[in-house]
């Protein structure tokens, strides 16, 4: 188990018996509850008492024009309806998948009347589809699992902060609160974090903005294909760079009213009138491809452009970090000096494991005498 992990990590004889587990569960008031997505595990009450407590303090002086919203997603650019019910029910991961992935921040305001460009972080810091590429029609950048991680996110946000100090311009930015997004010293940029599980019903990008640009990304993706020769390799035909251009279309083509009405639908600006602007079924170039290529039914094409809405795009904290962290925390409560409850660096994992045997060689020394 990885509780009995963590416990030989910081040298602790640990065994996590059902016993334990039964008492650590009812003093934390924890349940095993069937859940259905991210949604189902959002807390209405925690929802409502922000929306109506703070929310309303937070934004009170920002116009919507100065209200933003930034989220990832990551995106299979190569993935066709035919390999749809290939991955369906599996974990959206592997050495193939993972090759054929970028992701994608993509960052609004309230009103619809500013998009950012587009952040798209892909694998490779200089692919050869860029050659001779004198500028993109997206800000990109690279590491070797195309995640956002915390250095592109502290980087995007200083870049725009000086942007908005030349433009004297102040706004207020909501992002979820994951490994990727830490706080970041800004100053025109006031930067809040959602409350924990519950970006689903709260983050205005989940509520159908990414879904509409990938609506948009996969129709062009289908028309491309559409237009090869039989001989042609589709996944092949595709490259990065048709890829990032179809992303900076399909970003261009997200309506004003779309985005609008998904932050009224995260309850975050009341006086918009309902309804999305995006609807597959009326979309006459679309009903040709699949009509003509016989590639997706119609009503498949919602899961089709959804396939990729759980894969992961931001890093994660990894088992060693969870143990710094927990040390560090240890250290800060246990020590009533002021310079050691702050210290200047986090020790090494190997030396906590070193001083932790220490101890318990100290302590069982001092019982026996």
């Amino acid at each position: 188990m990885k509780a009995n992990e963590f416990g030989e990590a910081v040298g602790a004889n640990f065994k996590c018996i059902s016993g334990w587990l039964d008492r650590f569960k009812k003093r934390h008031n924890i349940c095993f509850r069937k859940i259905c997505g991210e949604s189902a595990s959002v807390g209405q009450s925690i929802t409502n008492d922000w929306l109506l407590q703070t929310w309303p303090t937070i934004s009170n002086n920002y116009s919507m024009d100065n209200v933003f919203n930034a989220d990832e997603t990551g995106i299979f650019y190569k993935m066709l309806p035919d390999k749809t019910h290939k991955i369906k029910g599996e974990t959206c991961s592997g050495e193939k998948i993972s090759k054929e992935r970028i992701t994608a921040m993509i960052c609004a305001n309230a009103s619809g009347t500013v998009k950012r460009k587009l952040l798209v972080i892909g694998k490779y810091n200089n692919p050869r589809c860029f050659k001779n590429v004198k500028t993109l029609s997206v800000d990109y950048c690279a590491n070797n699992k195309s995640w956002m991680t915390s250095q592109t996110f502290t980087d995007y946000l200083k870049k725009w902060d000086c942007e908005l100090i030349k433009a004297k311009t102040k706004i207020l930015l909501l992002v979820d609160n994951c490994p990727a997004h830490p706080q970041v010293h800004l100053h025109n940029i006031k930067l809040h974090f959602l409350p924990p599980n519950t970006t689903s019903v709260l983050q205005p990008m989940d509520q159908g903005v990414i879904n509409s640009l990938k609506q948009s990304y996969r129709k062009q993706l289908l028309m491309k294909i559409m237009d090869l020769t039989e001989e042609a390799n589709p996944t092949k035909a595709v490259s990065f760079l048709d890829a990032v251009n179809m992303l900076s279309v399909a970003w261009e083509s997200v309506s004003t009213e779309t985005i609008r009405n998904c932050f009224r639908h995260a309850g975050l600006v009341k006086d918009i009138p309902d309804g999305l602007d995006f609807d597959p079924e009326d979309d006459e170039p679309l009903s040709k491809i699949i009509e003509i290529n016989n590639v997706v039914v119609l009503s498949k094409f919602d899961e089709y452009s959804r396939i990729d809405e759980n894969i992961i795009a931001t890093e994660e904290h990894s088992d060693n970090d969870l143990i710094q962290n927990f040390l560090h925390e240890l250290l800060e409560e246990d020590s009533g000096d002021e310079d050691l409850a702050q210290p200047e660096t986090i020790i090494k994992i190997e030396d906590a494991m070193n001083y932790s045997r220490k101890l318990k060689l100290h302590i069982f020394s001092t019982k026996r005498e």
